[in-house]
């Protein structure tokens, strides 16, 4: 009977022990866990930054791309509207030498 006693408290210190042991490796196990979700948490943070960042970036390219083709229909309006006056001189330029002239044949 002692000698079986003895096995069994022999067979308790082993449970007991490997208990131990799966409980420590149990508790590694957890603190990974937490240290990888704190990761996962990190790079989603990360991640939407880079998204607000990126959505940032694409309004400042279309405020660009809108304002490159609003400057570039200006330019085309003045230089409609310079053609213009230059015509405007032009004509008037030649209006102005034929009166000169009317007015000179009307002197001699």
């Amino acid at each position: 009977v002692e000698s079986v006693l003895e096995g069994q408290v022999a067979d308790a210190a082993a449970t007991q022990k490997a208990l131990a042991k799966l409980m420590q490796e149990n508790d590694a196990t957890a603190s990974e866990r937490d240290s990888l979700k704190q990761s996962l948490s990190v790079a989603e943070e990360t991640l939407q930054e880079e998204k607000a960042q990126s959505s940032a970036k694409d309004e400042q390219l279309a405020s660009v791309a809108s304002d490159k083709l609003a400057a570039e229909s200006s330019r085309d309006a003045l230089a409609s509207e310079r053609d213009s006056l230059k015509q405007s001189l032009a004509v008037a330029q030649e209006t102005m030498q034929e009166e000169r002239t009317q007015s000179s044949a009307k002197d001699e």
